[in-house]
């Protein structure tokens, strides 16, 4: 399989399944695996497209699975990272491969093998003594999507430094992730909100007698 500047998917090479004849509505894409007998592809919009040989369920896509922002294929299985960075697996669950750990939380990269997955988790280390994508810069000061945040203060705070996230409020206090970076407080604590808003609820909450 090949991926385009265009967003085109190109596939050649055996075609028993129809695994290199790609679907006439794959357009857009932004990232292909590919698997035994099967192929996935991923659109800019977070839509999976599977198409190919789908007796063990590999075409068989979760229908809660949304925001997906990569993937991922094994020989018979297929695996998804959700913008949150929850794993989704589908397919032939032979050994495990798409039982999907407890522990699997805080997830920034996938990967599928024959029968089985694998992930990366975010760096329990300090962010900022480390160099992730290797710019010279420590993880603490830099920008890797380009959302605002640093990718020290996300990986520190369970967000993903390759995914943006600005706008998202994982601990529903009404704030988003980057009016919390801007602010000092915590993203995934609704209890830890802006300073802003403390002075404004204080200056017009009327104190009790």
């Amino acid at each position: 399989m090949a991926l385009t500047s265009e967003g085109r998917v190109v596939c050649w090479g055996d075609n028993d399944y129809g695994q290199t004849t790609v679907p006439a509505d794959v357009t857009g894409v932004v990232a292909i695996a590919a698997g035994g007998i099967h192929s996935v592809a991923l659109t800019g919009a977070g839509r999976v497209i599977c198409w190919g040989n789908g007796s063990f369920g590999q075409l068989a896509m979760p229908a809660d699975m949304t925001g997906v922002v990569a993937i991922a294929a094994g020989a018979l299985h297929s695996v998804a990272l959700t913008r949150e960075g929850r794993v989704v697996c589908w397919g032939d669950g032979s050994y495990d491969a798409t039982t999907v750990p407890m522990d699997a939380t805080g997830v920034v990269a996938i990967a599928a093998g024959d029968s089985y997955s694998m992930v990366l988790k975010s760096r329990p280390l300090n962010p900022l003594s480390v160099d992730t994508d290797g710019d010279g810069m420590w993880d603490g000061w830099g920008d890797t999507d380009g959302d605002g945040m640093t990718d020290g203060w996300e990986l520190m705070h369970s967000l993903n430094p390759f995914v943006n996230d600005a706008d998202e409020d994982p601990d529903g206090d009404g704030y988003s992730n980057l009016a919390e970076f801007l602010a000092g407080s915590d993203p995934q604590s609704a209890a830890s909100v802006p300073l802003e808003a403390i002075t404004l609820f204080s200056l017009f909450t009327p104190l009790e007698p």
